[in-house]
């Protein structure tokens, strides 16, 4: 069901009349219509306002109900979905934390008391390598690979 269909259905359930849910958005009822037939779209904020009128929540206008518990599940995806991106966004930062200093000796930045800068970055990558997947530690031996070829060929 997409959005012109929500909210004919959710006005009927709420009892109201194109022009008497107008009247309460303070828009005119032929702007309900429009709405109603998609030929425009209410502003997000008169679209909250809809939804405290009519008594929807105002995912419900954009939610499926062609599964059962359409709604739950797809609050419940989306709490998923943010639970990972944070768990993401804490690993990507103790990557950065971590790289930083590996990325700086790569480039002569920090000096290193190793026999070589090769061999501390060899280690710092096979500490990290339980941490990151395994393409991000292809890309990082390849940068390091690629370091050390331009110190052998410059």
């Amino acid at each position: 069901m997409n959005f012109p269909s929500r909210l004919r259905k959710a006005r009927k359930e709420a009892r109201l009349s194109q022009l008497e849910l107008g009247r309460r958005l303070g828009v005119s009822g032929q702007s309900v219509k429009e709405w109603e037939a998609g030929r425009s779209s209410p502003q997000f904020d008169r679209l909250k306002e809809i939804a405290t009128v009519t008594g929807k929540p105002v995912a419900w206008f954009f939610l499926s109900e062609s599964e059962p518990g359409g709604f739950a599940r797809t609050v419940q995806v989306l709490h998923e979905t943010m639970v990972e991106l944070e768990r993401v966004s804490a690993q990507v930062e103790r990557m950065r934390a971590r790289l930083t200093p590996v990325v700086g000796s790569l480039n002569g930045e920090t000096p290193r008391p190793w026999s070589s800068q090769m061999e501390w970055a060899h280690e710092m990558l096979s500490n990290l390598r339980g941490e990151l997947d395994e393409i991000e530690y292809q890309r990082l031996v390849d940068m390091a690979a690629k370091a050390r070829w331009s110190t052998q060929v410059g």
